[in-house]
């Protein structure tokens, strides 16, 4: 993952350490923890939101986007938060008007992971 305190670019791969120590109260070591947890769990969350997208379950895929918007929100993760927070209420409508959002979403975790 990509630490640094630099305010998002434009391409949004920067990972705003600054903003996830401010909702841990500037706790560094909590924050190096959640950032494994986020990796561990969420790094496969797209592809599972697709899932059950496919499998016709909208409510499971909201469920899913919803979980990693607020993760990726605590950790300063703006770009992911931004992307995960437009598709949740867009995976109540058809399954095919998500993909697109969906495999933006996937990119952005792709790239904060790396």
């Amino acid at each position: 993952m990509i630490l640094s305190s630099t305010p998002a670019r434009a391409d949004g791969h920067v990972l705003q350490v600054e903003t996830g120590l401010q909702q841990l109260m500037g706790d560094r070591a909590l924050y190096l923890q959640i950032l494994r947890r986020f990796r561990q769990r969420y790094q496969d969350s797209a592809n599972q939101a697709r899932t059950e997208l496919m499998a016709g379950d909208a409510a499971g895929a909201q469920r899913i986007i919803h979980t990693l918007k607020g993760a990726a929100g605590m950790i300063g993760a703006q770009q992911v938060y931004l992307l995960a927070a437009n598709l949740e209420p867009a995976c109540a409508g058809p399954s095919a008007l998500c993909m697109g959002p969906l495999a933006q979403l996937e990119q952005a975790l792709r790239s904060l992971m790396g």
